[in-house]
């Protein structure tokens, strides 16, 4: 029992690990995927006309693309062989920071961004009855000539 906890340890933390490494089209996928989800959040931001929205979103490309560039660096150095930034340990804790950054996006969306904007509409119903805005609709309009 003790041998296979030290054999995964040293797996995982093993400081040059093979320059082989078979998955490595997967990383790629998700380094393409972290890139694709930054470019279409700073994009779905800057489109938005609602301005709580596009300051919600706008804290994460920034955030996928810094994912993006160190699984990038990880990749590299183990292709060539670069002891310490291609530890496996490295690749698989930027992998949890990249499903934990895409969590957040979807928590933001389905919880944080609802509850702001039912906070602002509230915000907006109180200052309305604080300083009796009403909409005057018996005014009559005047006739253009």
């Amino acid at each position: 029992m003790t041998n296979t906890i030290i054999s995964f340890l040293e797996y995982l933390f093993g400081f040059s690990p093979s320059q082989h490494f078979g998955l490595q089209w997967a990383v790629w996928v998700f380094v393409v995927l972290a890139l694709a989800g930054a470019l279409y959040i700073y994009f779905k931001a800057k489109k938005s006309a609602n301005t709580l929205l596009r300051k919600i979103l706008m804290e994460y490309p920034g955030k996928f693309i810094t994912i993006a560039a160190l699984l990038i660096i990880n990749l590299l150095s183990r292709d060539y062989g670069i002891e310490v930034l291609s530890m496996r340990f490295i690749t698989y804790l930027l992998l949890l920071w990249l499903v934990y950054a895409a969590y957040m996006v979807y928590r933001d969306l389905t919880v944080t961004y609802p509850n702001r904007l039912a906070q602002q509409k509230q915000k907006f119903i109180s200052l309305e009855e604080k300083y009796k805005i009403h909409k005057n609709k018996s005014r009559k309009k005047s006739k253009k000539r």
